[in-house]
């Protein structure tokens, strides 16, 4: 395949773009780059979206008026789509606006869940948006900032003083969409390799056919790439002040004495005060207003001096660091743990730096499993996202399915048409997941504190769950069963048999695992006071699923902001007061039972709803979900191909249907589901055509990866592993 360039300006040799502002949302960007993809698509404008004009209903209208009575004018424009309140603001104010929506008494956004990028080359002028998903937990609220930069100077203020949870948001943003955030503390690669030219999800990018250099190809030294040169902003004070002097502040448990000796732990409840696992100078000084105004090409050009040297994503600065060490002449030793698979969960690698036992620093380096995934979704339709999204995340990919399926009905406008029998389905599936994701996570763990009991016991019973999944989707993973507007397909003629004899094993088996451990002192003494994570930490940090649940706090999006009609369920919500690596175990036991229980409800549903439609009844959406088995188990049924070959018109739409997909009306998107680790939140954003313009999902593991350092610094080495399973990320779904 020949694979022509992006179109480039002769004079800089970069894309070209126009300086004029334009508000024009024109989209129409396909014929830039079929060519360079290979992949024919649409030439289409989309109509620009309209401003949402006061009021706005539901608690927008009072929002936007404590912003306005706190900051002023620091809103340019509002968006109300879809039930989400979207808005923009400008470079300038950016600080200030997201200042004001978490510190404010009234607005309270404590979380920052997601910063991405998209790239919209037509909008001369502001090409790159970075888009923030904010949520307030104290209020049970959401809403989106935007703001947009030429794609010639993208430069937007780092937010990670305000949320560190930003802090790997941001690097991601800025390796994908080359988006410099000024004043983080230590923007570099974090996905892809230090040396990597380009940033593959800006829509001039190819798909695929570049050719990569693996035979020894000439790599610049760490001090002369890229990573641009920052203002050393120490993440240890990044935030000061954070959810003081408000009395809905959520109650945090007293941290016990003996905890606090972490030195990159929390300092104390009434704010932040969180280890990046970036150790910066913070003697360097620099000027910000100068370091602002440089242009994109000093920008990259800039060499980091030594003393202010950024770690890089994929480690080449190695030596640099182990002859620091050395000059240093001190007893500190730089190891390097991983990147294994076994016993990390995926190929992750940790840089440590020891005094004997102790850590005294921990450095996460993630995108060994990176696939491009999010690239991929814009090439292909809006049916084979759920393909793609199943993918990114082996061990629980029925939920990625059901985040992107859920975003994709709430942009049609469907999500009040979804069948219930579908709804149940659903649910089904991915509690099922749920348990086997769960067992997985507890019996690795169990394994890498030496207890393979402990794996095998969870081994059987995941094992059991698999072969479920299997007989009802065809596939034991990867299985792609929730569809946009329902699933797939239905249950088996003895699909409600084998999902009663599969929940009286489940029942009768779990307590096993708990007997092996719970009481058991030697997994006690491996687990207690380990991986201390408090409320405060996991609110700054984005942490959420069982180890928010484990400061005891009952935050579930189940029950919270419900889905797939989780709110007709009886279920209980299960926390701990620990905030440690024992708790985290202990509720994981409990959520399957609670998932158990959820099964048998299940059960009776499946049986009223029998017979019933499985996905909605909408010509383009549903056509290909009801394809019915031919009698000899092989290809389709004679009642469909009859149908298919009863007039040409039919064949007609049958092949335009199967080759160009359906559409999808233009905007944007943001569903966050309940996953097993905590929160998985699927941003999609729509052009109106038959394929995803961008698809961005928000792992629980990336957040959670990040916090690896504060939970681990000043504790011991043998704690690292029991830190890392109890937050049980999985790396492909970080990496996706």
């Amino acid at each position: 395949m020949n694979i022509k360039p992006p179109p480039t300006n002769p004079k800089s040799g970069t894309a070209t773009a126009s300086a004029a502002q334009s508000t024009t949302f024109t989209q129409d960007i396909w014929e830039d780059i079929a060519a360079a993809s290979g992949f024919p698509q649409p030439q289409r404008v989309v109509q620009p979206t309209q401003q949402a004009q006061p009021p706005y209903g539901s608690w927008f209208d009072e929002a936007l008026a404590e912003i306005s009575s706190e900051a002023g004018a620091v809103v340019s424009r509002v968006f109300v789509q879809r039930g989400e309140l979207t808005l923009f603001t400008t470079v300038e104010r950016l600080i200030e606006l997201m200042q004001v929506l978490r510190d404010d008494a009234f607005l309270r956004f404590e979380v920052c869940c997601s910063v991405c990028g998209v790239h919209y080359p037509k909008q001369h002028g502001s090409e790159l948006h970075v888009s923030y998903e904010l949520l307030s937990i104290t209020r049970n609220r959401r809403l989106r900032v935007e703001v947009a930069v030429p794609q010639d100077a993208p430069q937007v203020p780092s937010v990670s003083a305000i949320y560190p949870m930003a802090n790997f948001h941001e690097r991601e943003t800025y390796d994908m969409f080359g988006v410099l955030f000024n004043d983080h503390p230590g923007l570099t690669r974090i996905l892809l390799p230090d040396d990597w030219i380009g940033h593959p999800l800006r829509k001039d990018y190819p798909l695929g056919g570049v050719p990569i250099q693996f035979d020894g190809a000439t790599v610049a030294p760490p001090d002369q790439r890229g990573s641009r040169r920052v203002i050393e902003t120490s993440f240890n004070t990044a935030v000061s002040n954070g959810f003081t002097g408000h009395d809905s502040k959520p109650a945090a448990p007293s941290e016990p004495a003996s905890k606090s000796a972490f030195s990159a732990g929390i300092a104390d409840t009434s704010g932040f005060s969180v280890s990046s696992g970036f150790p910066i100078n913070s003697d360097d000084q620099h000027d910000d207003e100068s370091t602002i105004e440089l242009d994109l090409q000093t920008l990259f050009a800039a060499v980091t001096e030594p003393e202010s040297q950024q770690y890089l994503v994929a480690g080449g600065d190695w030596h640099q660091v182990v002859s620091e060490q050395r000059s240093r002449n001190d007893e500190l030793v730089v190891v390097n743990m991983g990147p294994v698979h076994p016993a990390t969960h995926g190929l992750l690698r940790l840089v440590l730096e020891l005094d004997g036992e102790n850590v005294r620093s921990l450095r996460p380096v993630i995108g060994y499993l990176h696939s491009g995934i999010e690239k991929t979704f814009e090439y292909r339709s809006w049916e084979q996202g759920s393909v793609l999204a199943t993918r990114a995340q082996y061990v629980a990919g029925i939920f990625n399915e059901a985040a992107y399926s859920l975003a994709v009905d709430k942009l049609l406008g469907i999500t009040a048409d979804i069948p219930e029998r579908a709804n149940v389905l659903r649910v089904m599936m991915m509690e099922v997941n749920r348990i086997a994701s769960h067992l997985l996570a507890l019996g690795s763990s169990g394994l890498e504190i030496g207890a393979a009991s402990i794996m095998e016991v969870c081994l059987r019973e995941r094992e059991r769950c698999l072969e479920f999944m299997e007989a009802v989707s065809g596939l034991r993973m990867n299985n792609a069963y929730i569809r946009v507007g329902g699933v797939a397909i239905d249950l088996p003629v003895d699909g409600l048999d084998r999902l009663r004899e599969l929940t009286k094993q489940l029942r009768r088996n779990l307590p096993e695992i708990a007997g092996f451990t719970l009481d058991n002192l030697i997994f006690k003494q491996r687990t207690q006071e380990v991986a201390y994570l408090d409320l405060t930490g996991c609110m700054a940090l984005g942490v959420s699923g069982p180890t928010l649940r484990s400061t005891s706090y009952p935050w579930d999006l189940r029950k919270t902001q419900p889905y797939c009609g989780y709110e007709s369920f009886e279920f209980g919500v299960c926390t701990a007061d620990t905030a440690d690596a024992y708790g985290r175990w202990a509720i994981r036991l409990s959520e399957m039972d609670e998932s158990v229980r959820i099964l048998q409800q299940c059960v009776a549903r499946l049986e009223e709803t029998r017979g019933e439609q499985y996905s909605i009844d909408y010509p383009e959406v549903g056509a290909f979900s009801q394809l019915a088995v031919g009698a000899d188990g092989q290809g389709q049924s004679s009642d469909q191909v009859r149908k298919l070959w009863s007039s040409m018109e039919t064949m007609i739409h049958h092949f335009k249907r199967a080759t160009s997909g359906f559409q999808v009306p233009a905007g944007q998107v943001y569903q966050a589901i309940e996953a097993p680790g905590g929160e998985l939140g699927c941003y999609v954003v729509s052009d109106g055509g038959a394929r995803p313009y961008r698809v961005h999902l928000r792992d629980p593991g990336f957040n959670h990866v990040q916090a690896l350092p504060i939970m681990t610094e000043g504790g011991m080495l043998s704690d690292i592993m029991m830190a890392l399973s109890s937050l049980d990320p999985v790396m492909g779904g970080v990496d996706r």
